[in-house]
């Protein structure tokens, strides 16, 4: 078959991509197997609902007894793939198609508009996040000569910056969250033979030793989080920017890295490690476990239940945080990009919204998170009316500047 331009392209970017110029005929080959060209050309000519297609070289994922999907072990291949069912697990190429729906891509040109092509690390958060980061944020901040925002009024162009500067923060704070707060350990679950039938009383009698090796395991849990909880709290009086965003980033973070914790705990590992220790509960002494082992095992899942608890009650205090602080999120802004004349005019409505979240607010109407939060309010209103008075310059330079204009 007579490759047209445009898949001459995507042949030569996937391999490109891959680091196999040398294998150019067999990633071609590939390609124009039948299932695979007909989900290209039915993806080239809009015929699809997605207007992306992935290309991934990698090893099939196989799957367990537990249908969870591991590494399989045939040899690396090309798939193609909307990314639906397919897990990556090594760089990517996508191509996206940059016409309206329905609309055919071209193929007598190699490359145009029609279709973009890209790289994507097995990390594409963090792909994305370097990306906004290290390319556009230096784009739209400051642009070349000669490029000019076009129609867009001084106003538009402030809420854009300032909406794509938020959007960069919060994907970077998102990030750090799933690299934060802490990994439970399961070192020692992956040498325990694991019964998908739930018969855990069997397990206890092949293994005697998952009962005390289990029980120490959810001892540094409970240790662990509730260490975690309490230092998480005293973290935040370190914090070194006085402005009120850091009250609002501080909880987003919190309940981003409460939620992992809960997804770790979801997880078949550590729902193995509560089976079987709930099972020794559920021995009436006529197992082999000593009672010794048994009381400590109902010691050990007693403290749980109350870390369990501690859990639950501090994701629910972050997120109603959260919930009740995002309020404040557009009256808070012009605190920092916003002129003194425009911080008066948005006081009242700020202060409505204060009042709003100490009347109704479960956990954060305090006196003491209340007080907090006026104080970084006030910093950050001292912190502008500053830096507009010395216009940047050092304080020095105040004692040089004409009076009725600073007045003004």
């Amino acid at each position: 078959m007579v490759l047209t331009p445009r898949l001459s392209w995507i042949v030569q970017n996937v391999a490109s991509a891959f680091g196999k110029d040398d294998q150019i005929v067999q990633i071609e080959s590939t390609i124009l197997e039948a299932l695979n060209l007909k989900k290209l050309n039915e993806f080239l000519e809009g015929r699809t609902k997605h207007q992306h297609m992935f290309f991934f070289f990698q090893r099939p994922d196989a799957y367990n007894d537990f249908n969870e999907p591991v590494e399989g072990n045939r040899e690396p291949r090309l798939t193609l793939t909307t990314g639906e069912t397919e897990r990556i697990k090594s760089s990517a190429v996508y191509f996206l198609r940059n016409i309206p729906p329905e609309k055919p891509v071209r193929h007598d040109v190699c490359s145009d508009h029609e279709l973009l092509f890209g790289e994507v690390t097995h990390n594409p958060l963090e792909s994305l996040g370097s990306t906004l980061a290290e390319v556009f944020r230096p784009l739209v901040a400051r642009p070349r000569d000669g490029i000019s925002w076009g129609q867009c009024d001084e106003e538009q162009k402030v809420d854009f910056l300032s909406s794509f500067e938020k959007f960069t923060t919060e994907l970077s704070e998102a990030i750090g969250a799933l690299h934060g707060g802490i990994v439970l350990s399961r070192s020692n679950i992956q040498d325990m033979p694991t019964d998908a039938r739930g018969n855990y009383q069997e397990l206890i009698k092949d293994n005697p030793d998952a009962v005390s090796k289990y029980g120490q395991m959810l001892e540094i849990w409970c240790r662990d989080i509730e260490r975690y909880l309490e230092e998480n709290l005293d973290q935040q009086k370190d914090i070194i920017d006085p402005g009120p965003r850091t009250e609002l980033e501080f909880w987003r973070g919190r309940m981003q890295k409460i939620t992992s914790i809960t997804e770790q705990l979801k997880s078949r590992e550590c729902k193995t490690v509560f089976n079987v220790l709930h099972a020794v509960t559920r021995d009436k002494g006529q197992g082999e476990i000593a009672p010794k082992s048994r009381q400590t095992v109902f010691n050990t899942l007693r403290r749980w239940k109350q870390i369990d608890i501690s859990i639950t009650e501090a994701f629910n205090e972050a997120k109603d945080n959260v919930k009740y602080l995002t309020t404040l999120e557009k009256f808070i802004e012009p605190l920092y990009t916003g002129t003194p004349l425009m911080i008066i005019d948005t006081l009242p409505a700020l202060m409505n919204s204060v009042k709003m979240i100490h009347t109704i607010a479960r956990y954060y109407n305090t006196s003491e998170r209340m007080t907090n939060l006026f104080a970084k309010i006030t910093n950050q209103m001292i912190a502008n009316c500053k830096l507009r008075i010395l216009e940047g310059d050092g304080g020095d330079s105040l004692w040089d500047k004409n009076p009725p204009d600073l007045i003004r």
